[in-house]
C-alpha cells in the first residue's frame, strides 16, 4: 500500500477560517523554544508587529516574564492540554497591555505546539486596581472612625459626674435624639441596600423593607423561612459551602447570589456579614448587607458600578458601627446611652454624607458662610469650600443656563431659594470652575429650620449628570424619531387594514395549498414504497435468475449477453436505491447506525475490489493511509461505504488512462472525536471551472447531450453531500479541466476509549459442530422467487420446505424443525409480520428460537426498522444478492450452533 503525499492535499481554506481570519487574537508558538511559528492578522493588528517580524521573534520579547518563566507557563499548558493565564504584554510601540491567554497543545503537519487565542483585559485589570484602592481607603477610613470612637468613650467616663447636672438640658437634646433615631430607622428600613440578620441555622430574624421589595414578599412570609430558600440552587451551593466556616471566623464578605423573587424573576446580589456573639464568644446571629448589582452586570456602566459598590459598603460599615453603638447602649447607663447615642448618630451622619456620591453644601444664612461641605462637593467644585461665604462662592464660578447659556439668575438658584425658606430643584445649571472645567448639575435646595421653625441654613445637594443629560438627549432625540415612524406608521396602517381581508383569504387558501401539499408528500412517499416493491420482486427473478445461469454452461456469447443483463440490472437497481435514498432524506427520515470499524480491514477490502474493477479498464489503483488514523473507529459503515463507492464509481467512469487513488488522513482530534478526510483523485476528463457549484444538486448532469457517454440518475453526489453532511463533515472538489479530479470529504467519529480486537472469522479455523445439510424454510408466495432460492438452496446443499402463503408457514413450522426461515412480508391470506408473530409467542412457551431472515421488495429503512421489531432477526431486500444471503445464513445458523 503506498503512503500519499501531505502535500497533496489542500487545507488553506480550512485552516483559514478557523485561524488566519478569526477576529480573536491567536498565534501558535513552538513550546519547546518559545519561537513564533504563525499568527493571525488580529494578532498582528493588535501588537503592531507584521506576520514576517513575528515569525522572527521569541515569545519572551513580548511577554514581561523572563524567558525561563515563560517557557515553564508553555510547558505547564502542553502538560495540563489547556491553561488559563493573566500575563503583561508589550506591544511594539513600547505599551503594556495585560491579557488573558487561553492555551493549549495542537498537532500540525506531525508537529506539536502550542495555540494560544488572546484576551485584551487591561480595561478590567485597571478597574479591579481602583475598586481594591478604594476598599483600601474606605478599610483606613473605619479603623481612623473607630480609634476615635474607643477615645471618645474613655472621655464619656470622665465626664459622666458632669452630666447629671446636664440632664434638663439633655431632655431637650432627647427629642433631637428620637427624631435621628426614626431617620436611622427610616435609613435602615429604605436604605439603598438591603439588610438582614440569620440565626445559626441560617433563618431570617430580621430584614429591612428594601430586600423585602427586592423579593417581593411580605415580611410575615420571610420571617422564620431559611435563606437559602430564597436563591438559585448555584448561590444556594455557594451558601452552604460559606455558612458553616462563617460561622467559625466570624465573618464573610462580597459573596455573589442570585435571589429569586416571588414572580420567579431572577435579581443579583453582593452580600457581606458579620456575626454577633454573645460576652463569651458564642455565635448568636448573623447581620448581613446586601447589595444590589445588577447594573454591575452591565458592562457599559463600570463607573457606575463601581460607585454603587462604594455606597453598599459605606452602608455596609455604617450598618456595623450602629451595632457597635447598640451594644453599648446595653452596657452604659440610661444618662451616659443619651449622650453616646447623639454623639454616634452625628458621626454616622458625618460618615454617612462623607462618603455620599451627592455633593452636600450648607449655608448659615446670618454669615453667609459654609457650615458643612462633604467630600463629593469639594471635588465637584474642586476646591476648599470651608468657611467660604455665599458670595465668593457664586462670583469665583460662572454659572448659566444650559438650554439658553445665559448667566443663571441668582434667584433661581436652589441655595438663593432655601435661604428665602423655599425647595428648589433644578437639572439645567452649567457651573464652569476656575481651572476651566464645565459640568452639567443637578441641583436640590431646601431650607434647614431650627426647633423654633426659623430657618438658620440653606442646604443643597448636587450631583454631576453631564454623561447622564447627554443620554437622555439621545434618548429625546431617538423618541423624536420613533414619533416621525409612528406618524408614517399610521399613515401605512390605514393601507394595511384595507389588505387585511384580503390577506385572510390568501392565508386560507395557502392553508388549504398545504394539507393539499401534505397530503401529496404522504402519496409520494406510499407511491415511492409500492412502486419500489412491484419493482423489486421481477428484478428479483432477473438478477437471481441471471446468477444462476453463471453456474451453468454458456457460449461466450452468451456469457456476453449474461454480463450485460447483469450490469443493466444492476444499473437500474442503483438508480432505484437512488431515488429511494432521495425520498428517505428529503422527509428527513435517514438516521445513522454507528458501529465499530476496522479501517484497515476497510480499506482492504476496497483495495482488493476496486483494484480488480479499475483493471478492467486497464487503469491503476492506490490506497494509502496516514499514520495518525485511529486503527478503530464508530461510524456509520454503511453510509461512509455508500460515499466512498460513489465518489470511486465517478472516479472510474470518467477516468480512461492513468490512476485512480484513495487516501484517509486525520485532520484533527478532538476528545474522543477525530476528523477524518477522504480523498478520491482521478486522472479523468475533469470539471469546468464554471460546473462546480452546480455539481451536488439533484439530478445535475455535466453532459446533457442527446450523444453523451456517461449515464446516471445525477443522484450520486448530491446524496453523498447530504449523507457526509449527516456524518458532521463537509465535501468539495478541487479540478483540472481535462486532466482529472480530486474529491474531498470530511467526517466526525469517535474513537473508542479501549480500542478492541475485532474478531475476525476464518472459515479455516471454525470447526464446524454441524456438517448436516441445514433445514430450511422458505415462506414465498411468488414463483420465480422460490424458483431462485430453490436453486441457490441446491447449489449450497441446503434442505429446502417451500410454503405458498403463511398458512402453510405455520402448519409447516409446528410439525417440523427449521435451523432457519427465510420470510416474505407481502403474501395472501396472511402476511409475514404475522407469521412471525405467531411462531414467536408459540417460542415464548417452548424457550426455542429459530432465526427469521425476512426478504421483501421493500426496501426503505423504516420497513427493516418495522421487520426487527416485529421479532425478526434480520432483513435483506429484493432483488437478493446470493453472496449477501449465503453470508447471512451462515452467521445466524452459526450463532445457533455455537450456543
Amino acid at each position: 500500500m503506498n503512503d500519499i503525499d501531505a502535500n497533496t492535499l489542500n487545507y488553506d481554506s480550512l485552516y483559514n477560517s478557523l485561524f488566519r481570519n478569526s477576529h480573536s487574537i491567536m498565534f501558535l508558538v513552538d513550546w519547546e523554544t518559545g519561537n513564533f511559528i504563525d499568527a493571525n492578522d488580529a494578532a498582528c493588528n493588535f501588537y503592531g508587529y507584521c506576520l514576517r517580524e513575528f515569525l522572527a521573534m521569541h515569545i519572551g520579547q513580548i511577554n514581561t516574564l523572563t524567558i525561563k518563566e515563560v517557557l515553564g507557563e508553555m510547558q505547564e499548558a502542553n502538560r495540563k492540554k489547556k491553561g488559563k493565564f493573566r500575563f503583561k504584554h508589550r506591544l511594539k510601540n513600547g505599551e503594556f497591555r495585560h491579557v488573558e491567554v487561553y492555551s493549549g497543545p495542537i498537532s500540525l503537519n506531525n508537529k506539536n505546539l502550542l495555540y494560544s487565542i488572546i484576551h485584551d483585559i487591561t480595561e478590567q485589570v485597571k478597574a479591579e486596581e481602583e475598586i481594591i484602592k478604594l476598599n483600601r481607603t474606605l478599610e483606613n477610613t473605619v479603623l481612623e472612625r473607630t480609634r476615635e470612637l474607643q477615645e471618645t468613650n474613655g472621655m464619656l467616663e470622665e465626664t459622666n459626674i458632669s452630666l447629671e447636672e446636664e440632664i434638663s438640658e439633655r431632655m431637650k437634646v432627647e427629642e433631637a435624639l428620637h427624631q435621628s433615631m426614626q431617620e436611622i430607622r427610616d435609613l435602615y428600613e429604605n436604605a439603598p441596600c438591603g439588610y438582614h440578620s440569620l440565626d445559626r441555622n441560617g433563618k431570617i430574624i430580621r430584614i429591612n423593607d428594601t430586600e423585602l421589595k427586592w423579593l417581593g414578599y411580605t415580611r410575615e412570609e420571610v420571617i422564620g423561612q431559611k435563606y437559602s430558600d430564597f436563591i438559585t440552587p448555584e448561590s444556594k451551593l455557594i451558601f452552604e459551602m460559606n455558612y458553616p466556616e462563617y460561622i467559625k471566623r466570624g465573618w464573610v464578605k462580597d459573596l455573589e447570589f442570585t435571589l429569586i423573587r416571588k414572580d420567579n424573576s431572577l435579581f443579583p446580589v453582593l452580600v457581606s456579614g458579620s456575626a454577633v456573639c454573645d460576652e463569651h464568644g458564642t455565635y448568636l446571629m448573623s447581620r448581613s448587607s446586601v447589595y444590589d448589582i445588577s447594573q454591575r452586570k452591565e458592562a457599559e456602566n463600570k463607573l457606575k458600578q463601581l460607585n454603587s459598590e462604594l455606597e453598599e459598603i459605606v452602608a455596609y460599615r455604617t450598618y456595623s458601627l450602629e451595632e457597635t453603638n447598640a451594644i453599648l447602649e446595653e452596657e452604659i447607663a440610661e444618662r451616659n446611652r443619651i449622650e453616646n447615642d447623639l454623639a454616634n448618630k452625628n458621626q454616622i451622619m458625618d460618615t454617612l454624607l462623607n462618603n455620599l456620591n451627592v455633593g452636600v453644601l450648607m449655608i448659615e444664612i446670618s454669615s453667609g458662610k459654609t457650615i458643612f461641605t462633604n467630600k463629593r462637593a469639594k471635588q465637584l467644585l474642586g476646591c476648599d469650600l470651608d468657611n467660604i461665604r455665599i458670595g465668593e462662592l457664586l462670583d469665583d464660578y460662572s454659572v448659566y443656563k444650559s438650554n439658553t447659556n445665559e448667566p443663571y439668575p441668582r434667584e433661581e438658584m436652589p441655595i438663593i431659594g432655601g435661604m428665602r425658606g423655599e425647595r428648589r430643584h433644578v437639572d439645567d445649571m452649567v457651573i464652569v470652575r476656575p481651572d476651566g472645567r464645565s459640568m452639567l448639575l443637578e441641583v436640590f435646595g431646601t431650607p434647614v429650620a431650627n426647633t423654633a421653625g426659623q430657618i438658620v441654613a440653606s442646604l443643597v445637594s448636587f450631583e454631576d449628570i453631564t454623561h447622564r443629560k447627554q443620554a437622555e438627549d439621545s434618548i429625546r432625540n431617538l423618541n423624536a424619531q420613533l414619533l416621525t415612524t409612528n406618524a408614517r406608521l399610521e399613515e401605512t396602517n390605514t393601507l394595511l387594514e384595507e389588505e387585511i381581508q384580503e390577506h385572510y383569504e390568501v392565508e386560507a387558501q395557502l392553508l388549504k395549498a398545504k394539507e393539499e401539499a401534505d397530503s401529496a408528500n404522504k402519496a409520494k412517499s406510499q407511491f415511492l414504497a409500492n412502486m419500489s416493491h412491484e419493482i423489486r420482486t421481477p428484478m428479483n427473478g432477473i438478477i437471481g435468475m441471471t446468477d444462476l445461469l453463471k453456474f451453468t454452461s454458456l457460449t461466450d456469447e452468451q456469457k456476453h449477453m449474461l454480463a450485460t443483463i447483469k450490469s443493466s440490472s444492476t444499473l437500474l437497481l442503483n438508480i432505484i436505491n437512488d431515488i429511494l435514498d432521495l425520498s428517505k432524506i428529503d422527509a428527513g427520515k435517514i438516521e445513522l447506525c454507528p458501529e465499530y470499524v476496522d479501517v484497515k480491514n476497510l480499506i482492504q477490502n476496497k483495495f482488493n475490489l476496486l483494484r480488480a474493477v479499475s483493471k478492467t479498464k486497464g487503469l491503476d489503483f492506490e490506497v494509502s493511509l496516514g499514520e495518525n488514523v485511529p486503527k478503530e473507529i464508530i461510524v456509520d459503515k454503511t453510509r461512509l461505504i455508500q460515499v466512498i463507492n460513489n465518489l470511486l464509481g465517478n472516479a472510474i467512469k470518467f477516468t480512461e488512462t492513468g490512476k485512480i487513488s484513495l487516501s484517509f488522513k486525520m485532520i484533527k482530534s478532538i476528545k474522543n472525536k477525530v476528523l477524518l478526510m477522504t480523498s478520491v483523485s482521478d486522472t479523468g476528463i475533469g470539471i469546468k471551472e464554471e460546473d462546480i457549484p452546480k455539481l451536488f444538486n439533484y439530478f445535475t448532469q455535466l453532459d446533457t447531450s442527446f450523444s453523451k457517454r456517461f449515464q446516471g440518475t445525477g443522484l450520486g453526489l448530491a446524496i453523498s453531500k447530504r449523507l457526509v453532511e449527516l456524518m458532521g463533515g463537509e465535501i468539495f472538489v478541487e479540478s483540472n479541466f481535462g486532466k482529472g479530479s480530486t474529491f474531498y470529504f470530511t467526517c466526525l467519529v469517535e474513537v473508542p476509549e479501549h480500542q478492541s480486537k475485532f474478531d475476525i472469522i476464518c472459515d479455516k479455523s471454525i470447526e464446524e459442530k454441524s456438517m448436516l445439510p441445514l433445514n430450511i424454510l422458505l415462506v414465498e408466495d411468488d414463483f420465480v422467487s422460490q424458483l431462485i432460492i430453490k436453486q441457490i438452496s441446491k447449489l449450497k446443499g441446503w434442505h429446502l420446505t417451500v410454503a405458498s402463503n403463511g398458512i402453510e408457514a405455520i402448519e409447516f413450522y409446528e410439525s417440523n424443525s427449521f435451523d432457519l426461515i427465510l420470510m416474505d412480508i407481502q403474501m395472501p391470506r396472511m402476511s409475514g409480520y404475522e407469521v412471525t408473530k405467531a411462531i414467536r409467542k408459540r417460542e415464548s412457551i417452548t424457550a426455542d428460537h429459530t432465526p427469521i431472515i425476512a426478504t421483501t421488495a421493500y426496501a426503505m429503512s423504516s420497513d427493516k426498522e418495522k421487520c426487527l421489531s416485529m421479532g425478526m432477526d434480520d432483513y435483506i431486500s429484493k432483488p437478493i444478492d446470493i453472496r449477501k444471503l449465503s453470508t447471512m445464513i451462515k452467521k445466524h445458523t452459526r450463532l445457533e450452533n455455537d450456543l
